[in-house]
C-alpha cells in the first residue's frame, strides 16, 4: 500500500495539531486560574478589613469563598507552580484536577473566574 506513509503522516499531523490546541487551552485555563487567585486574594483582604462590608455582606462573602475554595481545581501540568509569598497567609490551594478535557478545564477556570469577579464587583459597589 503506497498510501500508508501518507496516511501515517496525516495522522501524525492531526495528533500534533490537536496537542498544540490542547496545550494552548491548558495555558489559557492556567491564565484564568492565576487571575482567579489574584481576585481571591483581594476578596480575602476585603474580609480582613471588613470595615466596608455590612454584616450580611461579610457573612455572604465568607460563605461564598468557602464554597468557591472547595470548587477550585488545579490545571493539569501547572500544579503547584504558583509564586506565593509564604509569610503567613493562606494560599487557597486548589484541589487536584478532575479528569476533564483541556477545553473543559478552560471552561471550568473561566466559570470560576467569572464567579469571583461577580462577587468582587458586588462588594466593591
Amino acid at each position: 500500500m503506497k498510501s500508508s506513509p501518507i496516511l501515517i503522516w496525516l495522522l501524525y499531523l492531526l495528533v500534533g495539531c490537536n496537542d498544540t490546541t490542547q496545550e494552548k487551552q491548558l495555558q489559557e485555563a492556567y491564565s484564568f486560574h492565576e487571575k482567579s487567585l489574584a481576585i481571591r486574594e483581594k476578596l480575602e483582604n476585603l474580609l480582613k478589613s471588613a470595615e466596608h462590608l455590612a454584616p450580611t455582606q461579610y457573612d455572604e462573602l465568607r460563605a461564598f469563598l468557602e464554597e468557591w475554595d472547595n470548587s477550585f481545581v488545579e490545571v493539569p501540568g501547572f500544579e503547584h507552580t504558583h509564586d506565593h509569598d509564604h509569610q503567613g497567609h493562606d494560599h487557597h490551594h486548589a484541589h487536584k484536577a478532575p479528569e476533564l478535557t483541556p477545553q473543559q478545564h478552560l471552561q471550568l477556570q473561566q466559570h470560576l473566574y467569572g464567579e469571583l469577579m461577580e462577587a468582587y464587583k458586588s462588594v466593591k459597589k
